[in-house]
């Protein structure tokens, strides 16, 4: 962030730089630009944060993306038919997530009723396992966004860390216990039939033999969990049913009562 050379600036957002978009907007190969820029308090980068400093860039080449025609032939090269083909499949493909978002929306509304109606603990040893894989997870995110900062600032970096792991593997814990206990209670129970079309579904997705994903997930201990993960989707699937499937409430209206 400080000094680079032979390096790229998106002119989009979120901006790497504070500024630099209107700073280098119409920039043209070969010019020279001073661009002033104060990072904010809270910027990520506990060492520059609310630091002014000035930046003197030379424009070396400038690209831009150029969106091809939809036409036949690029519809063919994405996979599809013709250009209406290729359309449809964005459209369906769209409305898709928008409904899985819609159905994500319903089934965390219905849990978080639920867990707002019940106090319990979670096991030590497993909130801290859990917390720990969380952290793990977390951390190695803002190492590929090179959002990770050094010396004092980086320990408290890590303590922050830490302290979202522990509140989201505490949230995940007392869900998943939530769920168990729905389940034994309504009989529901995940059928070897189910399990092995997850498993193959996940084989052909990573292209893997069946038997090397068994054996991975198996080594890594997270079998067990691909099989909760099914029995706390069957679950959910059972309490939206209680619901009657009402869709999430829109923001600032109440929420529709689920019972169990």
């Amino acid at each position: 962030l400080l000094a680079a050379e032979q390096t790229w600036i998106a002119l989009r957002e979120p901006e790497i730089i504070p500024g630099v978009i209107g700073a280098l907007a119409g920039a043209e190969a070969g010019s020279r630009h001073v661009h002033t820029t104060t990072f904010p308090a809270d910027f990520y980068d506990r060492a520059i944060a609310g630091q002014t400093v000035t930046y003197t860039i030379e424009v070396h080449e400038v690209h831009a993306p150029n969106v091809p025609e939809l036409d036949d032939a690029t519809a063919k090269r994405l996979g599809a038919e013709n250009a209406d083909g290729a359309r449809r499949r964005v459209r369906e493909s769209l409305e898709s997530r928008q409904q899985a978002a819609r159905d994500r929306a319903r089934r965390d509304q219905v849990v978080g009723q639920l867990l707002e109606k019940v106090d319990f603990g979670v096991p030590p040893a497993l909130l801290a396992r859990e917390t720990y894989d969380i952290l793990t997870q977390l951390y190695q995110n803002d190492v590929r966004r090179g959002a990770v900062p050094e010396g004092d600032a980086g320990k408290e970096h890590i303590q922050q860390l830490r302290g979202q792991a522990e509140s989201y593997a505490r949230q995940r814990l007392r869900r998943h216990y939530l769920l168990t206990r729905i389940a034994e209670a309504e009989g529901i129970k995940v059928e070897p039939a189910e399990i092995q079309a997850t498993l193959e579904t996940m084989s052909a997705a990573h292209n893997l033999s069946l038997k090397a994903l068994q054996r991975r997930l198996q080594e890594s201990g997270r079998l067990g969990d691909l099989i909760d993960g099914l029995l706390d989707d069957k679950t959910l699937n059972r309490l939206l049913e209680f619901a009657g499937g009402a869709p999430a409430a829109p923001d600032g209206q109440p929420a529709p009562t689920a019972q169990a």
